[in-house]
């Protein structure tokens, strides 16, 4: 789920004064004008060749590991991100001391973040909600992974288990398409997880503000609005 322009703004304001030297987790581009100076950090190279146009002299993007960054201590003046406490999944309570580590005294850390639901939803309740008149592919997905993080520890489990939940659920996808409105070929986009290797992470907002308030003293979640599950999606700022 991409930043809409209005949580892109919200990232920006957000930052302002402290975007002299700003560190993205991630390759989103939708952010890439976003500081003064700008560092995108991604783990995976095909992310940065697809992703990322905007090389110049204050705009760079660098292959390597969010655990264990390339960095100075204090080199960046504001960190953002759009959906890293997901990529990051079970290395996250590992992300936040080196988020610190590498930010100014005085920075700021902004990022969206996609939260589970308090309670969480089941996938039988997802299910039971499919002809809903607010429900799309993307959506659907993005519940039920919420939904099956729930039962696992930290929120966290291999992506490529939702691509096999789907076909249980859905072994007709033409009577799936018949049923929603769905185009088959957003339906069938789910495959490209099947043979994925990494895994995701959704933690609710009360286990995700635990674990940063043991490296930050202001933990905050900023509410986004105006498209289909953006109570789900906040923007978390740390300072």
């Amino acid at each position: 789920m991409l930043p809409s322009p209005p949580d892109v703004d919200r990232v920006n304001q957000l930052i302002a004064g402290q975007n002299q030297n700003v560190l993205m987790l991630g390759a989103t581009p939708q952010y890439a004008r976003l500081g003064e100076r700008l560092t995108a950090l991604d783990g995976t190279a095909k992310m940065i060749d697809e992703y990322w146009s905007q090389a110049g002299d204050n705009r760079r993007a660098i292959l390597g590991d969010w655990l264990s960054m390339p960095f100075s201590d204090g080199e960046f003046t504001a960190i953002i991100g759009d959906g890293s406490f997901t990529s990051a999944a079970d290395g996250l309570p590992r992300l936040f001391p080196e988020a610190r580590r590498v930010l100014t005294p005085g920075g700021v850390l902004a990022v969206r973040c996609f939260c589970a639901p308090e309670p969480p939803e089941t996938v039988s309740d997802i299910v039971d909600g499919l002809a809903a008149p607010d429900a799309n592919p993307l959506c659907f997905r993005m519940r039920m992974a919420m939904a099956m993080a729930a039962l696992q520890p930290n929120y966290v489990f291999p992506i490529s288990e939702l691509a096999l939940m789907f076909d249980r659920l859905f072994p007709d996808r033409k009577a799936l398409a018949d049923k929603t409105g769905w185009r088959r070929d957003e339906i069938d986009r789910i495959d490209s997880m099947k043979s994925a290797t990494y895994s995701v992470g959704f933690p609710p907002r009360s286990w995700l503000g635990e674990m940063a308030a043991q490296t930050f003293t202001r933990v905050e979640f900023l509410e986004s609005d105006g498209y289909a599950l953006a109570e789900l999606c906040p923007v978390l700022v740390l300072e």
